[in-house]
């Protein structure tokens, strides 16, 4: 009995050590290889890299979407040791700047990438070009999971609000209160949406689909306060919105049915 304790303690030793000598090792690698698991992803750029592979940061990193490249300021990262022992290895990543992002990247053993449990900002302008209307205010999304390769979207799971929304009528800027969506992968690629009103004066209750490579669909209503048409001369454009069915309690609804 003795000896098999004394073989148990020393196996415990063993697998100590090897795992000491695994931190150490990692410790040393330099930080540009933090950066290359991370930039597997194209768009993502990272300079002034600092640390190591344990525990690094890039000085400036940017993400370019859709030909537009936004700053993300410092960019910091902390591998997660046990995530090395699945060949899928994980990093904690935190940036600041003009848009932020706090979450958990794994790169993928068949390739891409997973963001899990992830936070972020985005300005206004990111989204501009998707939207065909000049529009401002706070963007805030969280991500339970995400799965990329290259541009291609193989999972989602999430939801968004945009706070402080405004958008013009290329004369004056128009208050319109706060919205949120949740989203989910289609299946092929795609994203589906739930698009809804928080805190507004508008009522708006939409479907989205957006499916790849490219083309989708928009179903809803979206009810408008008349004295909001009127005020800032918004029948033309609501008109493109789609058709209106309808009055109630001071508002005019539009029903939504947009295929592009």
């Amino acid at each position: 009995m003795p000896q098999t304790s004394s073989k148990i303690n020393t196996g415990r030793w063993v697998i100590l050590g090897v795992v000491v000598f695994i931190c150490i090792s990692i410790s040393r690698v330099p930080a540009d290889w933090g950066g290359w698991l991370l930039t597997r992803q194209p768009g993502l750029a990272l300079t002034g890299l600092t640390g190591s592979l344990w525990n690094g940061q890039a000085n400036v990193a940017s993400v370019t979407l859709d030909n537009q490249t936004v700053t993300l300021g410092k960019l910091q990262w902390d591998l997660q040791l046990l995530s090395l022992f699945t060949l899928s290895p994980c990093v904690k990543v935190t940036t600041s700047g003009q848009a932020s992002f706090n979450g958990m990247v794994c790169a993928m053993r068949s390739g891409g990438i997973t963001i899990k449990d992830a936070d972020a900002t985005l300005p206004a302008s990111l989204v501009q070009s998707k939207i065909p209307v000049p529009i401002a205010g706070n963007f805030s999304v969280h991500l339970s999971d995400m799965q990329l390769r290259g541009n291609v979207l193989y999972k989602l799971a999430g939801n968004l609000n945009w706070t402080d929304a405004q958008a013009s009528n290329d004369v004056q800027w128009i208050p319109l209160g706060s919205f949120a969506a949740e989203f989910t992968d289609n299946g092929k690629n795609g994203i589906r949406a739930k698009i809804f009103d928080l805190e507004s004066d508008v009522d708006l209750a939409v479907d989205l689909e957006l499916r790849a490579p490219n083309g989708g669909s928009a179903k809803g209503q979206l009810d408008v306060p008349e004295t909001m048409i009127d005020r800032y001369k918004l029948a033309d454009f609501l008109a493109f919105v789609g058709p209106q069915s309808g009055h109630e309690n001071g508002k005019t609804r539009y029903n939504i049915q947009q295929e592009f």
